[in-house]
């Protein structure tokens, strides 16, 4: 049983208070709460994605912002990939 969050040092609902565990008991019964907490924590990952990228807009920084978010999402796919 994994006792952890969905991500490490999220701040949304759905990681603040269900574990991994508990996610997967819930889309294994099919409840119907397994899709309202995954998309509250999707929608807490774009709302902060968007917001990230209005503040590079906004301070004249998006070509640094664009090149540090495609460099760590390179790293991440090469790590899930070992």
């Amino acid at each position: 049983k994994d006792m952890s969050r969905i991500v490490d040092g999220c701040t949304c609902f759905t990681c603040q208070n269900h574990t991994r565990a508990y996610l997967n008991h819930l889309i294994n019964v099919h409840e119907m709460l397994a899709q309202i907490l995954l998309e509250i924590h999707n929608t807490h990952h774009y709302l902060r994605f968007f917001r990230s990228i209005r503040e590079a807009i906004k301070a004249g920084e998006f070509d640094i912002f664009w090149k540090q978010f495609v460099e760590n999402r390179r790293s991440q796919i090469a790590a899930a990939a070992m």
